[in-house]
């Protein structure tokens, strides 16, 4: 009857084991196969990239918000400072994917807006320019 007890209490010490491993198990894929899924099912790579955009509408900016282009939502301010002033660039970072395509809306100080739309942000080769297309003279650096 002793050998009973110790062959129960080995074979419930072993349910415990393994019923203890299944409920800490790692349900996450390996690093090799795990990607985030986005619209509609396509895996995109989170690969950051950055664009310059220069406010040149001869208003400092208070506000910038930005879309992906062809959408209805506006993002939240995204700037990290108070203002945007005019004649001033700064760095924006998005995830690269295969529409790079954006809206950015400007709000000013009196309340007004002005949107800049279907701005391709992989294909500008220096600054994208938010207003005249001519920079004035001063100096476009943040």
């Amino acid at each position: 009857m002793n050998n009973f007890k110790k062959l129960f209490a080995l074979l419930l010490a072993l349910l415990c084991v393994f019923s203890f491993a299944a409920c800490t198990g790692n349900d996450v894929a390996d690093d090799e196969s795990s990607s985030l899924a986005l619209e509609d099912g396509e895996d995109v790579g989170l690969e950051k990239k950055t664009v310059v955009v220069a406010n040149v509408t001869g208003k400092d900016a208070v506000s910038m918000l930005v879309r992906p282009a062809g959408t209805e939502e506006w993002s939240p301010n995204v700037l990290s400072q108070d203002y945007f002033h005019t004649n001033k660039a700064l760095e924006l970072s998005y995830v690269e994917k295969a529409e790079n395509v954006y809206d950015i809306r400007l709000v000013f100080e009196d309340g007004t807006n002005e949107d800049f739309t279907n701005l391709d942000y992989s294909k500008a080769t220096g600054y994208i320019y938010l207003g005249n297309t001519e920079p004035s003279t001063e100096d476009t650096t943040a």
